[in-house]
This record gives C-alpha cells, structure tokens and sequence, in this order.
C-alpha cells in the first residue's frame, strides 16, 4: 500500500516500503494508482510537497492541490 508521496519533476512520486510503485502528473492517474495499489489511512508526504516549486511545479502549494484532487476523484469513485 502507499504510506508516503512526494513531488518530483512536476509529478507526484507514491511510495510502498520507500520502493516507488507509482508517478503521476493528473489528479485521475494518481487515483487509478491509489486503487490499484491501495494507501495506508495516514500516509506521510516530503517536504517537497510543500515546496514544491522547487521540484518542477508552478507554485509551492500545487503538488498538494493535485494530491487533494486525486483524492476528491478517490471519493467520488468509491462513493459509486
């Protein structure tokens, strides 16, 4: 299962066991990933998500935003 994301080159970077299983760059890939491999209730994010700016986003809190969309897609697919 996921337990930890970061950001990377203007994609999101999703972790199993610090073996990256997953990268994405729209809020619909990162949820078909999250379905596919499953996250933990509380997985822990880099500091690059907040910064990420510095990691190929436009803005610091853009890699955040892309994760909560995926995660609103999440919602609403599980809500089905």
């Amino acid at each position: 299962m996921i337990n930890f994301i970061s950001a990377e080159n203007g994609m999101i970077q999703m972790f199993a066991d610090r073996q990256m299983v997953a990268e994405a760059c729209t809020a619909k890939s990162i949820c078909n990933f999250v379905q596919e491999h499953g996250l933990v209730e509380e997985a822990m994010m880099s500091s690059s998500m907040e910064f990420a700016s510095e990691y190929g986003f436009e803005g610091d809190g853009h890699a955040i935003e892309l994760w909560h969309s995926a995660m609103k897609i999440l919602e609403r697919v599980e809500m089905q």
